[in-house]
């Protein structure tokens, strides 16, 4: 299904740059003052820049393909509101990221790593477990069960969220 294809890109691409903050924070542990500078602020960049897409990505989920996949499951509708609540507790624990670099990048402070490593394994287990169980569970029932008209209702819907 086409529209399922694209929210797997998606996920892919948040997948690649969360690895990228993970890269950076490396990078930042094992650098110097000066550069470690250059590489919080890298860091603040990507942290926001993967919120940003998280938010949009999620919002074009719950409108696009959650609705008219809820109203096909039956009593399997439920898993929707897991994931609903997933978003909610992804975006909080970003939210949570981005807070501690921006902090970090406030007090110049490029050493005292270890809440930046905590909020980020967090994320990454996070969001590993929610891609997994939603490209696993909720995308194959959305191939059993969606039709092509839904299919196509979900393809149009994703498609107006990337034009505006």
């Amino acid at each position: 299904m086409e529209a399922l294809n694209v929210l797997k890109g998606e996920h892919s691409a948040i997948l690649s740059e969360v690895y990228e903050l993970d890269k950076q924070l490396t990078s930042l542990e094992s650098s110097g003052p000066i550069k470690g500078t250059r590489i919080l602020r890298e860091l603040a960049y990507t942290s926001r820049h993967v919120r940003e897409d998280v938010q949009q990505h999620t919002a074009k989920e719950e409108r696009g393909l959650f609705p008219v996949l809820e109203a096909r499951l039956g009593k399997d509708r439920e898993l929707v509101q897991v994931m609903k609540h997933e978003h909610e507790e992804l975006l909080a624990t970003l939210e949570a990221l981005t807070t501690e670099v921006d902090t970090m990048v406030k007090d110049h402070d490029t050493r005292r790593t270890w809440n930046l490593v905590s909020r980020l394994q967090e994320l990454k287990g996070e969001l590993s477990d929610h891609l997994s169980k939603e490209e696993r569970v909720l995308f194959w029932l959305a191939e059993l069960r969606l039709s092509w008209l839904d299919q196509k209702k979900i393809s149009s819907s994703l498609h107006a969220s990337d034009v505006a």
